[in-house]
């Protein structure tokens, strides 16, 4: 799991060097230096206190600067809050134009936070567009769980095949649940 995060980050790291909410928004003064704070922390790993800003920005400004709604959700999956990742990143999908990059981790954010939160056929549905843009291992791999906690055996191995195949690692518990899959799909038939 920490693995996929740290993967996402650098996909983050290159999408947010795509452009700034100063060049979307028309922040104050007082805002650019908040929005400036939030940018430090975000970079230092300090993502609570970044969230917190993103949230008083959001607060003031909401739908007039909408890639603070990316940014929050961003934020959000970083600090596992997987119910704040699906609000924020759903708003941002709609209000946003968005550059190829931050689409694809909108769509997978959306998707492993329903994963974490146990709506696997929300997480599919998300999932299923990440993948449309760019086929990840990782995203395989969490559509393969999603579709193992619905009992749909035979998609969750196929999935998980073509995780390992793009070269996604399993640890223990997810190697196990591929192999009781795999098992469950030879029983039904």
């Amino acid at each position: 799991m920490k693995t996929l995060l740290f993967f996402i980050l650098s996909i983050f790291l290159l999408a947010a060097n795509s452009g700034s909410v100063n060049s979307q928004c028309r922040l104050g003064e007082e805002d650019a230096g908040v929005y400036k704070q939030m940018q430090f922390s975000m970079q230092n790993g300090l993502y609570g206190d970044a969230k917190i800003r993103a949230k008083v920005l959001i607060i003031k400004y909401g739908n007039s600067c909408p890639e603070l709604y990316y940014d929050a959700g961003w934020l959000s999956f970083m600090t596992e809050s997987w119910w704040d990742t699906i609000e924020f990143m759903r708003l941002a999908l709609r209000t946003l134009e968005f550059s190829n990059q931050r689409l694809l981790f909108a769509y997978a954010a959306v998707g492993i936070a329903y994963f974490n939160v146990d709506y696997s056929t929300e997480a599919i549905a998300y999932l299923d567009k990440a993948i449309s843009l760019d086929a990840r291992a990782d995203y395989y791999k969490y559509r393969g769980l999603a579709y193992y906690k619905l009992e749909e055996y035979n998609y969750a191995l196929t999935d998980f095949q073509e995780a390992k195949r793009l070269g996604s690692e399993f640890n223990s518990s997810e190697s196990d649940i591929f192999w009781d899959a795999a098992s469950k799909l030879k029983e039904k038939l």
